[in-house]
């Protein structure tokens, strides 16, 4: 039996062209920050082409953790210094309809939010959508409270498990990368892709939650 919707952030709860937009931003800080400090020639071409076709498709976090691998780079001054944005610069603005719908879904359900970003970030989104009374702290899960792992990891899941308390086998998993959805149903959570490119209104978070609160009226 469902009895928590866990949610990504980026790219499922507002459209990926404000991610991508938020991503290129965060690409040129990624470069301001490694010039700043004198990093930018020690990185070989190669690996900068890497995080640059990562960070496109919006997988900043990832880019960015594998450079940190590699060489003498802090991650969480990166990190911070690359998701210390307004989510409004890229066109963010709240989302009524969203929040409605998580409103009334919370009532039948714990509603979490799972996602790569770091806290400043996710903390920014979600006051910028207007859910920020609807996710209660325990369940706003980012970077750091999982030991700064990133889905697809199933170390990032279980520590997302054990700091909401939520069970794999009572979780609906909705996120727009193949990937993450694929590693969910793995670990014995259900999981939805979202489709918030536009292209597929019909698998857009607004329709996908519009189905379960659905399917929760038919089975009352």
């Amino acid at each position: 039996m469902i009895k928590a919707l866990v949610l990504d952030l980026d790219g499922t709860l507002y459209p990926k062209s404000i991610e991508l937009k938020a991503s290129r931003s965060s690409k040129m800080r990624v470069y301001r920050y490694l010039r700043d400090r004198h990093m930018i020639d020690t990185i070989s071409r190669t690996d900068l082409h890497a995080a640059e076709e990562k960070m496109a498709t919006g997988s900043v976090s990832m880019a960015i953790r594998e450079l940190c691998k590699k060489y003498p780079i802090s991650l969480h001054g990166l990190e911070y210094y690359a998701h210390n944005q307004d989510p409004a610069k890229f066109g963010m603005k709240p989302d009524k309809v969203l929040a409605s719908l998580l409103k009334d879904l919370s009532k039948h359900y714990k509603i979490a939010i799972f996602t790569n970003s770091r806290k400043v970030w996710a903390q920014n989104a979600v006051r910028k959508l207007g859910i920020s009374k609807i996710i209660k702290r325990r369940y706003l899960v980012y970077a750091e409270r999982v030991d700064n792992k990133l889905k697809p990891e199933p170390a990032a899941f279980r520590l997302m498990f054990k700091c909401t308390g939520i069970k794999p086998s009572e979780a609906l998993f909705l996120d727009d990368k193949e990937r993450n959805v694929s590693a969910a149903r793995k670990l014995g959570m259900k999981a939805i892709m979202v489709d918030m490119t536009g292209s597929r209104r019909r698998d857009s978070i607004h329709a996908v939650l519009r189905r379960i609160k659905y399917d929760l009226g038919t089975k009352e």
